[in-house]
């Protein structure tokens, strides 16, 4: 079995990483992988590559609504090339890109993965917001033979933003294997300006608005007031560096928190497995694979009381899920794991086998093979 993957980019996000991990477990299955990357950045192609991966690189770096019939071109070139039994889609351009499936040879099978809850963070106009939805609802209903979506919540999302039918869940997976012989090391958070004494809470994620990182920081100082010495790690990148800095300036917590450019996966794994406990305090997410990881590495999560968390942390079973827009709910959760340091080894040990039995890539990777399989049976 062949299947072509159409992505976006390869950079450092959450679908690109998605498909990294899953191609080598896919291998195993007896499926070739093969990947069209439709606009740079393409940093991770050299990975893929070094799995036996061929990755395409399209040389026009625009992805915009107007760019869809080059886009669709190229990709029909590509599936003329690469004589795919499955051409499988992922994120929005990659999805439209997949519109001119008509001019294709008729035994190709289309998938569209859906990863994140677009239509909460696109800032669009009133008519451009219209007829991005409308082709791609277009794209998704005549286009595509099966779509799914990584989450219930991301699955909710697009029937109630596009009027479709309800789609599939497949969660996104973490290589296990890769991260069960990661080991800590507090040394490595004296590399990064914390104190390897004090007990660290982790958070990974761009720097946006949608991560809640400045809640973080509330419910921090609150822990310092009550007298609780905890400091934080937060690695990513994004445009609110400047003012978490201001933040951190403003709460007195310089000393207490390290914001960390975002790292090569092996250094920034090493890194989160030498801290105590994982937060992600985001106002929305459609996964949350940094959170999975963290599990996989024991770290027991404390996290925001929204789909798709809780379709991932059983509150008082793998982890902690409270209201994080509330600075003391927060605190409070995060302080209670700092006090007690057998319910964080208990707590993060049953998040550890929990991740590791629902979300690894070969879990995961055998349901994607069942499902290419019945597309092509049918």
């Amino acid at each position: 079995m062949r299947v072509l993957n159409l992505i976006d980019t390869l950079g450092r996000g959450g679908a690109e990483t998605l498909l990294m991990h899953l191609a080598e477990d896919a291998r195993g299955l007896g499926v070739e992988v093969e990947v069209g990357v439709l606009a740079p950045p393409f940093t991770l192609a050299e990975g893929l590559e070094a799995r036996g991966v061929k990755v395409y690189r399209r040389s026009a770096s625009r992805l915009s609504v107007t760019a869809i019939p080059a886009l669709a071109a190229w990709v029909r070139g590509l599936v003329h090339e690469t004589s795919p039994d499955v051409v499988h889609a992922h994120l929005f351009h990659a999805t439209m890109s997949v519109s001119g499936r008509v001019l294709w040879p008729r035994s190709v099978r289309t998938v569209a993965s859906l990863h994140n809850l677009d239509y909460d963070s696109w800032r669009l106009s009133r008519a451009k917001m219209w007829l991005v939805k409308r082709l791609h609802r277009s794209a998704l209903a005549h286009a595509v033979d099966r779509v799914v979506a990584v989450s219930d919540a991301v699955a909710r999302h697009y029937e109630a933003q596009l009027q479709l039918s309800p789609a599939t869940v497949i969660p996104n997976a973490v290589p296990y294997d890769a991260l069960a012989g990661v080991a800590g090391d507090r040394a490595r958070l004296a590399e990064v300006g914390l104190s390897p004494e004090r007990l660290t809470v982790a958070a990974v994620g761009r720097l946006v608005h949608q991560k809640g990182h400045d809640r973080l920081l509330c419910a921090l100082a609150r822990l310092r007031d009550d007298g609780l010495d905890g400091q934080a790690l937060i690695v990513g990148d994004g445009p609110e560096r400047s003012a978490l800095e201001a933040l951190i300036e403003r709460l007195q917590l310089e000393g207490y928190v390290a914001l960390v450019p975002a790292l090569p996966h092996p250094e920034l794994m090493g890194l989160l497995a030498s801290c105590d406990v994982f937060a992600m305090s985001s106002r929305f997410e459609g996964f949350g694979i940094a959170l999975i990881e963290a599990m996989m590495l024991g770290l027991p999560p404390v996290v925001a009381d929204i789909s798709p968390l809780r379709e991932l942390v059983e509150h008082g079973r793998y982890g902690r899920r409270v209201d994080a827009s509330s600075a003391e709910a927060l605190a409070a959760a995060l302080g209670e794991l700092f006090k007690t340091p057998e319910a964080r080894r208990d707590l993060g040990e049953r998040a550890r086998t929990h991740a590791a039995e629902r979300f690894s890539t070969q879990t995961v990777a055998r349901q994607w093979h069942r499902l290419y399989q019945d597309l092509l049976e049918t």
